[in-house]
């Protein structure tokens, strides 16, 4: 397989950004089973020391109890975490990173699957919307097993990556230095790869390194640090 460019011109780099966004197909399925709905817009608030972070930027979840979880990029803290039964929403966790968010929401959940139940609080049963979500969510299958905040909210899907570059006003952004610019997509993915195999979310990550040139589908995820993969 062809090795994945890096050091280019960054008008070639931004170039190749703006055709993978331009390739890219919404809703985008994730491994793992999240949907990307948005990749949100480019603003002031989308470099960030984690690197970008789009404004609108959203995967919804949902298990077979019909309990979604909605993992979105909004106004500071810039990631969030929603579960959805129905009409109910509830805000699990909240952070400056996907990781942070993320890690709060699991917290939200364990503290609810180790207290009693509020009476008479079920999914089905009538009562405020916390009291229902918090009662579908404390034995939903969205919360079991290894996670990682950065794969649930999408980051470490390199496609996707790839086409956030390609965002209008990102290419204007002097501050932003896009991937093949440096390491490449290659160094990346294998990065994004062995962070998950260490967080025990091997099946996620594929066997081969990434090449942006091979028909979309060959992408495979991972990294060693949460900055690593969507690294500004």
């Amino acid at each position: 397989m062809a090795a994945s460019p890096s050091n280019l011109p960054r008008e070639e780099a931004a170039e190749r950004a703006k055709k993978a966004l331009a390739e890219l197909e919404l809703p985008k399925k994730l491994k793992g089973g999240g949907v990307v709905e948005s990749l949100g817009e480019f603003d002031e608030a989308t470099l960030t020391p984690e690197g970008l972070l789009p404004t609108g930027f959203q995967v919804r979840y949902e298990d077979r109890e019909g309990i979604s979880l909605l993992c979105s990029v909004t106004g500071a803290p810039r990631c969030r975490v929603h579960g959805h039964l129905g009409d109910h929403r509830v805000l699990l966790g909240a952070g400056a990173t996907p990781e942070a968010a993320w890690e709060v929401a699991e917290g939200t959940v364990r503290t609810w699957a180790a207290a009693p139940p509020p009476a008479g609080a079920s999914p089905s049963s009538p009562g405020d919307a916390r009291s229902r979500v918090r009662a579908a969510l404390k034995d939903s299958e969205l919360f079991k097993g290894a996670s990682w905040g950065v794969q649930r909210f999408g980051f470490a899907d390199v496609d996707v990556l790839r086409a956030l570059e390609g965002l209008p006003g990102v290419a204007e952004a002097e501050d932003y230095v896009f991937a093949e610019q440096k390491e490449g997509w290659g160094v990346r993915s294998e990065n994004i790869r062995r962070e998950l195999h260490k967080r025990g979310l091997g099946a996620l990550a594929g066997k081969r390194m990434f090449d942006p040139d091979a028909p979309r589908g060959a992408a495979h995820s991972g990294k060693r640090s949460e900055t690593d993969v969507i690294e500004r």
